[in-house]
């Protein structure tokens, strides 16, 4: 059985022959060496092919989800049942940045001025909104 290709999950050994191309036995590398260097239709059919066959966590092993997104238009036809999941994770990932981007300008700019007075500011410093209150003890 020299020469013998093994279908396998384990998607970081380049030798591998991911279950997911058991109709047309490629290894890892074989696949990846064509997503960089195939026409674009082949590429994009290839692409499509492991978004609706392979476990989407093995997905990422051959493409980014930015490369999926830019792409969508070019990779929509070829995902088949697998198409509403795509298009419900890629919307997910589209809130979940919103929401992301959101935090990382929070908090606002004027908040951000008056976070860190100095010392010789004085109270006249902080705006009504941002002025610290003091910490009450409870006796």
């Amino acid at each position: 059985m020299a020469g013998a290709r093994f279908l396998g999950t384990d998607m970081t050994d380049p030798e591998v022959v991911p279950y997911f191309t058991w109709d047309d036995p490629l290894t890892v590398r074989e696949i990846q060496q064509l997503l960089r260097s195939a026409p674009d239709a082949e590429r994009f059919r290839l692409l499509g092919k492991i978004l609706r066959e392979a476990r989407d966590t093995d997905v990422w092993v051959f493409t980014s989800p930015e490369f999926v997104s830019r792409n969508w238009e070019k990779l929509n036809p070829h995902l088949g049942r697998r198409r509403a999941f795509w298009e419900w994770l890629l919307q997910q990932w589209r809130e979940d940045r919103k929401v992301r981007d959101a935090l990382a300008r929070w908090p606002p700019p004027i908040g951000r001025r008056y976070a860190f007075p100095s010392a010789d500011s004085g109270d006249a410093f902080w705006p009504a909104f941002t002025r610290p209150r003091p910490l009450r003890c409870r006796a």
